[in-house]
Order: C-alpha cells, then sequence, then structure tokens
C-alpha cells in the first residue's frame, strides 16, 4: 500500500512538473500580468496536453489555516468574470486554451510536419513558443519556406561569415527577400512587422495595399487575408517563436486549418 502511494505521489509531481500547473476538473485561473488580464486554461487532452506559455501563470488565492494560498478551482464560466475581478485583473472573455495555446500547438506540429521546423512532438516544450526568435533563425524558417537552394556563405555580411546562418542569409538575399548592407545582425530579434513581410514574400503572397506606410500594407493584407486577427500600429513589437508559426501556417489556409 506504501508502494502504490509513494508511486501515485510521483506521477502526480511528473505532471506537476511537466505542465507547470495543478491540475483541476474545470481547467486553471491563470494570469498574464504585463497588460492584467485573466482567463481559463483548458487542457486541450490527455494525448496532447497543451501547456502554459511563460508569460502566464496560475493564480492562488486564499490562505488557508496553515498560511499557504490554494489555487481557484470553485470559478465556474458564469462567475469566471467576477473571479477575475476579485483577483484584480481584468477577464479574457475567452478561455486561454483556445486562444492562446492549441492554435500555437498545432501551428508548431502543421509547420514540422513540412519540414519547415523541427519536429519536436514528443518533447513540445522545446518548441519553445513563448521565446523570441532571431533574425538568422527566420532566415531558415524563410529558406525553408521558399524551398531556396543551398548557397555556400559569400560574406556579404561582415558579421555572418562564421555564423551557421550565413548559407540561408545568403540564399535569402539572392532572392531579394532582404537587403545587402554591411551587417546582418543575426542574433538580434526581428520584429513582427519585419517577420510578416518575408513570410509573405517567401509564399508568393501579394500585397493588397500599396500606401506610403509599408509596415501597414503588410499588416492590412495579413488582417483582410485571416493571417492576423487584428491590425496593430506599434511597429517594433518583437516577433515570438508561437507569433511566427501561427502566422505563417495560416497562410497555408485549408491544408493547416484541416489538418
Amino acid at each position: 500500500m506504501l508502494l502504490r502511494l509513494l508511486f501515485l505521489v510521483i506521477i502526480f509531481l511528473s505532471q506537476v512538473l511537466y505542465l507547470g500547473v495543478f491540475a483541476s476538473d474545470s481547467g486553471y485561473i491563470v494570469v498574464r500580468e504585463r497588460d492584467n488580464m485573466c482567463g481559463r486554461f483548458t487542457p486541450w487532452n490527455t494525448i496532447a496536453p497543451n501547456w502554459l506559455p511563460l508569460e502566464w501563470k496560475v493564480i492562488w488565492l486564499h490562505p488557508d489555516l496553515a498560511g499557504h494560498f490554494r489555487q481557484i478551482t470553485s470559478c465556474s464560466d458564469s462567475t469566471l468574470a467576477r473571479c477575475c475581478r476579485d483577483a484584480g485583473y481584468r477577464y479574457a472573455g475567452v478561455p486561454i486554451g483556445d486562444m492562446h495555446i492549441s492554435e500555437q500547438r498545432k501551428s508548431a506540429e502543421f509547420l514540422s510536419s513540412r519540414s519547415i521546423i523541427e519536429r519536436k512532438n514528443l518533447n513540445p516544450i522545446e518548441y519553445r513558443l513563448s521565446d523570441t526568435i532571431t533574425r538568422k533563425e527566420v532566415m531558415k524558417v524563410i529558406w525553408q519556406v521558399a524551398n531556396l537552394p543551398y548557397t555556400s556563405c559569400r560574406n556579404s555580411f561582415s558579421d555572418v561569415e562564421n555564423d551557421w546562418g550565413c548559407s540561408y542569409i545568403e540564399a535569402a538575399l539572392t532572392r531579394w527577400f532582404i537587403e545587402r548592407n554591411e551587417l546582418f545582425r543575426p542574433d538580434d530579434t526581428i520584429t513582427q512587422t519585419e517577420t510578416l513581410k518575408l513570410i509573405l514574400q517567401a509564399r508568393d503572397i501579394k500585397k493588397r495595399y500599396n500606401t506610403q506606410f509599408w509596415q501597414q500594407d503588410y499588416i492590412s493584407t495579413a488582417v483582410y487575408l485571416w493571417y492576423l486577427d487584428e491590425k496593430y500600429s506599434d511597429y517594433n513589437i518583437v516577433s515570438t517563436r508561437w507569433w511566427v508559426f501561427q502566422v505563417l501556417a495560416r497562410t497555408y489556409g485549408d491544408d493547416f486549418y484541416n489538418w
């Protein structure tokens, strides 16, 4: 009996460490502190569970007699908005699992099935969906998407001579996806708008607008074609891996949605 109990405890702890949250039948009440948002995270299923992005965390409230904080598990969907307000947060209005997790995971798996990114389905946390993405990593994705030929490093940029991303960068240069310059800054982050332009070019998708602001042209085009949910005006927002994967996957239309 003791061994069985110990085994169950080990299984429970392993799930906690894997998901980063404690399980409950009704899901998890989670918050995103950067914009004071609150909602419910519902796991997708037990076979292919979703996980919380790093920016989301479980709410712990109501100290018990021992002074420990316990997780909210009693909020139904009808009272979730009140529970969020009671905790000092704004209600997201939709399950976090549907909005921020399921499509992200599916996007990564879809792209990996097409050998655009490396498959990590056995350990999906290695997709690092919440991490930012570097300029050279995006170039490798673009190289795969556009089916560019392998190009040897020609030292077109002085800061990529001995970089693993050099051949991908050079290949993108031959197709004018990027412009020739002294530096490429391969390890820097890349903005969403810069990435969006590269994705549409690599997928040979023509922009539908032509104004004096190229950023808004691509943003408006992506919204019109349902690649983005809404427009944004901050052109300096840095791309995260999940954002890149999701936008790129959506450009495949029904192939992605029916996958």
